[in-house]
């Protein structure tokens, strides 16, 4: 008895995703192929492509496709095949995938729920976790209408009450946490984000704060469309307060601080409300960075204020004469000695002419020259420049002026005694 020799060729095809360990695409013993585990990897991309489950799984089965090609064979040849999967829910998508490769003499199947295995249990996944999206509707009231004693705590935050089968759902479906959810009304199409605080809700129904309901235009008992999202991390927050009384508040800073404690997540164009000393203060998000839709939970995030709504800046009325400032040439010491052409014409008569105008007194100030000391400075005074109203010389009554015959007569005789 002779035994031959086996053949054995290793498969590899650039339409299939490069294996990350030490083993192969597939394995051709003789004229028999085995194939290695495949996942819902482009090639192009080396990342799981979207869709969820079901586009996985075709995406798998098209490598799989492209490796059988590769090596001259088909789907037709198969004779065993095994699908593992994360949520045993998905199977009826993907048994319908799986029709689209296997139309004739299929081959035999083996089917698990990895997560469901004993070893799974134990941390050891060759499958990654792969987050899937919760999108569910719900009826939507305002956090008055819940059962029980009212709840301020919900309503000056940004977070609502879920039912306890959302949990159960969210935690099945692997989402990232924290936990944040895009709220949308489908007849208006209003968006915002926010975060859930419990989940304590009759079941179908959601509670949201007051002023949550009024940005989504939501009445009671309208439908909600609650969907899981990632947001980025907020860096910076614009707000615009919608009343002048805010401005009235010592430290606004500290106190939108305090207020967005209760918050998960902002969204531009929403208006939050925020309780402070009894009293409510609505704002307007202007703008938030990296995104229009930011989480401020565990972030270092700069904040800026806009005018308040209505707010006018005060008038600033400048009076002309107070503005005058004192002429520089004041300040120099006045002239010593002879000043020529200073003094006034007189009649011989002594007489004034009714129609002659009245001349006001004209002084001549010397010309400023800056540097030149005050010599008659007495040590010990300060001189203040203020501003100086014009004198009205109006009300100056000019004393010295001339009158006629106003003196005494003497004799030339001398009196007898």
């Amino acid at each position: 008895m002779s035994t031959g020799k086996i053949i054995k060729k290793i498969i590899c095809t650039a339409k299939c995703p490069v294996p990350i360990g030490p083993y192969s695409q597939a394995v051709l013993v003789d004229r028999t192929l085995y194939l290695s585990g495949m996942l819902g990897i482009d090639p192009k991309t080396n990342k799981l492509v979207d869709g969820g489950a079901t586009a996985q799984a075709r995406q798998a089965l098209v490598n799989m496709r492209n490796v059988l090609e590769e090596a001259g064979s088909s789907c037709e040849k198969v004779v065993k095949t095994t699908i593992l999967l994360n949520d045993m829910n998905d199977f009826g998508g993907i048994n319908e995938v799986y029709k689209e490769f296997f139309t004739a003499n299929y081959p035999s199947r083996t089917t698990y729920q990895v997560a469901k295995l004993p070893l799974f249990q134990f941390g050891f996944n060759m499958f990654p976790e792969i987050p899937r999206p919760f999108n569910t509707q719900y009826k939507c009231f305002s956090v008055s209408m819940l059962p029980g004693t009212y709840r301020q705590d919900v309503e000056r935050g940004g977070k609502i009450i879920m039912p306890p089968s959302a949990l159960e759902q969210l935690t099945r479906l692997n989402i990232i946490y924290p936990m944040l959810f895009k709220l949308t009304n489908k007849k208006t199409n209003r968006i915002t984000h926010c975060g859930v605080l419990e989940f304590v809700a009759d079941e179908g129904k959601v509670y949201l704060p007051y002023w949550m309901m009024h940005n989504l235009l939501l009445e009671e008992g309208e439908l909600l469309n609650v969907e899981s999202v990632s947001l980025p991390v907020a860096t910076f927050s614009r707000f615009q307060p919608q009343s002048e009384d805010f401005l009235d508040i010592t430290n606004p800073k500290a106190v939108l601080e305090n207020g967005l404690r209760s918050f998960a997540c902002l969204t531009t164009g929403d208006v939050i409300a925020i309780k402070y000393n009894q009293k409510i203060y609505e704002m307007c998000v202007l703008e938030t960075r990296p995104g229009p839709a930011v989480t401020i939970i565990e972030c270092d995030m700069n904040v800026e204020f806009a005018p308040p709504v209505g707010y006018k800046e005060p008038e600033r009325h400048i009076k002309k004469d107070e503005e005058q400032i004192e002429d520089l040439a004041n300040l120099m010491p006045e002239p010593l000695g002879f000043v020529p052409f200073k003094g006034e014409g007189v009649r011989l008569d002594g007489k004034k002419r009714k129609d002659w105008p009245k001349q006001e007194k004209t002084v001549t100030k010397p010309t400023y020259v800056r540097g030149i000391p005050d010599y008659d400075y007495q040590i010990g005074t300060l001189r203040f420049l203020r501003n100086m109203k014009p004198v009205n010389n109006k009300e100056i009554k000019d004393t010295d002026e001339f009158k006629a015959f106003t003196g005494e007569g003497f004799s030339l005789r001398k009196s007898k005694k």
